[in-house]
């Protein structure tokens, strides 16, 4: 697919999201720790340090199921490069799911699929990523939710292929 057509595809999901959605939500999501894994065809390396963040717009349309649009930025840091590793999640849809333990705690599992915009140094390329986060949330506001969880990802490369796996915290607001 090219890139247009995937923009097309996002910009419609977002459309029929807003149009069938029963309430809407707002997350901000901060990584203090992020791990990344490369393994190419000669080498593989493993990050020292990572870290990152996330925003984005959560669409639900019962109880249980949502959809939604996030943007993720992560910075991770290699021995083996002066430079540190940039990686952009453009415009990234994903597809939820909610249980709701009690009034106070619920579970989330999201999977999204987009692009990545990768960035070394001058090297920057594009590519199709995917990411599954597991995570829990406390309500302390009937507006508000604070959340915990990990991000997993993983993106096919030229010549490679990259793991990831980000310690998320974060809040969730009713809007």
């Amino acid at each position: 697919m090219t890139k247009k057509s995937v923009l097309l595809a996002i910009v419609l999901i977002v459309a029929l999201s807003c149009v069938y959605a029963q309430s809407f939500n707002a997350e901000i999501k901060a990584s203090p720790y992020s791990l990344q894994y490369i393994k190419g065809d000669n080498a593989s390396f493993l990050s020292k340090y990572g870290f990152g963040f996330e925003t984005g717009l959560r669409f639900n349309f019962n109880e249980v199921f949502s959809m939604g649009l996030n943007i993720k930025y992560s910075n991770y840091k290699y021995d083996e490069s002066a430079d540190n590793y940039h990686v952009l999640y453009v415009l990234m849809p994903y597809i939820g799911c909610t249980q709701t333990i009690n009034d106070k705690w619920t579970l989330t599992t999201d999977l999204g699929v987009g692009i990545h915009e990768r960035m070394l140094g001058d090297m920057k390329e594009s590519f199709v990523g995917v990411n599954l986060y597991l995570g829990a949330g406390y309500a302390i506001s009937e507006k508000v939710s604070l959340t915990a969880g990990a991000d997993f990802g993983l993106c096919y490369q030229s010549n490679s292929c990259d793991f990831s796996a980000d310690a998320m915290l974060g809040a969730r607001f009713v809007l």
